[in-house]
Formats: C-alpha cells, structure tokens, sequence
C-alpha cells in the first residue's frame, strides 16, 4: 500500500514514519513538505490514502484538498492543529474521509489509517443503480447493458449526487457544494457546462433513455424512461 504524507513538519514526519514502520512494513510511505510536490507525487505514484496537513508554506490546505478530490478517488485523511469545528465540518464537506487533530498517537492514526482503508475499498465495490443504469463513483463510469462511458472526476462528483436524489432535483447549490465546497458567483454558468457534457455522455450510453432535465433557475434531476 502506497500513503502520501504533505506535512512541513519534519518532527511529525517522522513520528508518522516510524509509526507506520513499527507493523506495516508493507507500506511505502511518500512524503512531500509543500503541496505543489504532493500534488506531482499524487499524479505519479497515484498513492492509496494521503494524509494531509492543513497548513503548509505554499497553499491554503483546504484549497490543496479541492484540488485532490477533483482529481482522483483518493482517500484523505487529514491531520493538523486545527482543532475548532469550523474547521472540522469545512474539511468533511470537502471531501476528506478523516480529520485528526493534533497531537495524536501512533496506535491511533494507523488504526484510522486502516479503518479509511478498509471503507474506501467497501465502497469501491458498489454501483449506484437506477433503471437499466449503473454508475461506479470510484471508477468513474456510467454503464448500460454493454456500453461503458467514462467520466471526469467533476463529471462523476455531478452524477452521484444526481443518482442519490433519484428523480428529485439536486440544487445548484448542492451541486456547487460536491464540487467546490462552496458556491461562488457565476457558479450556475459552470455547472451548465458540465451538465451539456453530461448530457451528451447519458445520452451516448442509455440510447436516450437516461436525461438530465432542468428544473428552471433551482438545478437538475433525472428522468428514466424505460
């Protein structure tokens, strides 16, 4: 198992090093003191979990957690001083699995490390199914009957909360929240362009039969016809 570590504190990078080395020599740790280089190691080790510090010396950690989430499936675990619950629900909206305040132990963070681990690869076996169609959030796919369309990770972020709402409407509010955690002026226009995209894509892969209709100036839902 691979696990990127994006904390400057070197103390803490080695509390954490050793921890993981005391059971776990099956793990290979990565570990990066700024985002910019967890980022580069994220796209080319393509790591199993990343533990992230909020507060590092070239970005805001929470922007950093945006950036992972949009694109991949990677599970965060977030460890920081942080300790207020502002902080604590912003970071889980987001997107993170976890969210450790510091100081913590080192029989605690691999049992949560683990416990993340073992969710995220539950989860990654069950299709969210509506109709005849099939949507995989980890893999990021639509399928029906034979036909597979692959998604971004934007795209799929879209169709799993129009998925969980079935034929409700998902608001742009609740849409712009899956993505960016918060919603921001000329968010509708983004998310419109999405939705094309997506349409195209239902469309290609259901034979018509899947749509993303507009519920005027409130947001989307789906609509199955057999």
């Amino acid at each position: 198992m691979k696990i990127l570590l994006i904390e400057d504190d070197k103390d803490i990078i080695e509390y954490i090093t050793i921890a993981l080395e005391m059971g776990h020599k099956d793990i290979s740790l990565f570990t990066s003191m700024d985002g910019k280089r967890g980022l580069e190691i994220l796209e080319t080790q393509q790591p199993d979990l990343v533990m992230l510090d909020l507060m590092l010396p070239d970005m805001d950690g929470f922007n950093l957690l945006k950036s992972i989430k949009l694109s991949s499936n990677t599970p965060v675990i977030i460890i920081t001083a942080r300790a207020s619950e502002i902080d604590i629900v912003k970071g889980l909206m987001l997107g993170a699995d976890e969210y450790i305040i510091k100081p913590f132990g080192q029989m605690e963070i691999i049992a949560r490390i683990m416990a993340v681990v073992r969710s995220h690869k539950s989860n990654a076996l069950d299709d969210i199914i509506r109709g005849d169609i099939r949507f995989n959030a980890f893999k990021s796919t639509i399928s029906f009957y034979d036909k597979v369309i692959s998604l971004s990770r934007t795209e799929a972020l879209i169709i799993n909360e129009l998925f969980n709402k079935d034929e409700q409407v998902t608001t742009y509010e609740e849409i712009g929240q899956a993505l960016w955690g918060e919603s921001y002026p000329g968010m509708q226009n983004a998310i419109r362009v999405y939705i094309m995209r997506l349409r195209t894509k239902l469309s290609q892969a259901s034979s018509g039969k899947v749509l993303i209709r507009t519920k005027p100036g409130i947001g989307y839902y789906l609509s199955l016809n057999s």
